[in-house]
């Protein structure tokens, strides 16, 4: 009896998960969205739509990088983010920022550009693992003795640094 109530609670949370963020059919995203997305990305072929929450998310590739694109059902295009691989994807002043920021010696875990109607915000993913341990030898602990920090750090196109937000 137990094991059948635990597949059922298992089935119903994997069901809503799914919701959360679920790929669909083309043909199942409104038309004005689909039709606002062909007017902004002309000759771009979506690879996948998704549904977030209210928002349509287009995911496709343009010059080569990967990119999701965000609608509100009406048709109203909200952002779209472009994954970078490489620091220098991003705009020279956003480079030369950070390296002059306190956080240039971090790992850099991701980096995006977020483009809004009004703005373009540059992302960089840094974390930063340690130990508690005073010689910091990468092999000297155990991995449950490591600490990390995360940020994500927002910049403009001029390279200010204009938020950190700590993730954990």
């Amino acid at each position: 009896m137990l094991k059948s109530i635990l597949i059922v609670f298992s089935i119903i949370s994997i069901d809503v998960t799914c919701k959360a963020d679920s790929h669909v059919n083309k043909q199942e995203i409104p038309d004005n969205v689909t039709k606002s997305f062909s007017e902004q990305y002309p000759q771009i072929h979506v690879k996948k739509w998704k549904i977030k929450s209210d928002t349509n998310v287009a995911e496709f590739r343009m010059s080569k990088m990967r990119r999701n694109a965000f609608y509100l059902s009406n048709g109203t295009w909200i952002k779209t983010e472009t994954i970078f691989s490489d620091l220098d994807d991003l705009p020279i002043a956003v480079i030369n920022s950070w390296h002059q920021c306190a956080f240039q010696t971090w790992y850099i875990q991701a980096m995006k550009e977020i483009e809004f109607p009004n703005q373009n915000l540059y992302v960089i993913k840094v974390t930063r693992v340690y130990s508690p341990q005073s010689d910091f030898s990468e092999f000297s602990y155990a991995a449950s003795d490591r600490y990390s920090e995360i940020y994500e750090l927002y910049f403009n196109k001029e390279g200010s640094l204009l938020k950190k937000v700590q993730l954990n």
